[in-house]
């Protein structure tokens, strides 16, 4: 017996009512998180180059994904 209400081949749809509390949520959303992209961040871009060891690591993860790919992964 199949508990599908909505019957088969109908869409899911919320509620007039629905629809209202989750675009005012969505917005609430987006209005939090631009300030935290606006003011967050001092704008460096920088990233710090990998130590030798973890530069070791990746070339060896690379070399045998390219031996096992037949592509190269530009890692030199």
């Amino acid at each position: 017996m199949s508990r599908n209400r909505r019957g088969a081949g109908r869409p899911f749809t919320l509620p007039k009512d629905g629809r209202k509390v989750g675009l005012v949520i969505g917005l609430l959303v987006v209005a939090c998180m631009v300030p935290v992209g606006i003011f967050g961040s001092d704008g460096d871009t920088t990233v710090p180059a990998p130590v030798s060891a973890q530069s070791a690591d990746t070339v060896e993860i690379l070399r045998k994904a390219a031996e096992a790919h037949g592509i190269c992964y530009g890692w030199r």
